[in-house]
């Protein structure tokens, strides 16, 4: 495996840990989850998320499907 796939793996790992803290400490709010405010933690937390899962665990395509881009 490579050596960036690793880090990426430990940076999840991070984060994952980074927001059980922040429900830890203020709670869960659904409604700041499903649409969460401009420049908040969840915010940030999700889009290097989506970010990370998409390098680690990209979307599957149809083998015939012209790549985007």
């Amino acid at each position: 495996m490579s050596d960036h796939r690793e880090e990426l793996m430990r940076e999840r790992l991070e984060l994952a840990e980074q927001y059980r803290d922040y429900i830890a400490q203020n709670g869960f709010n659904y409604r700041e989850y499903i649409t969460p405010s401009p420049g908040s933690f969840t915010e940030r937390y999700k889009r290097r998320s989506a970010a990370i899962d998409a390098v680690l665990a990209p979307e599957l395509r149809d083998p015939g499907e012209e790549p985007e881009g």
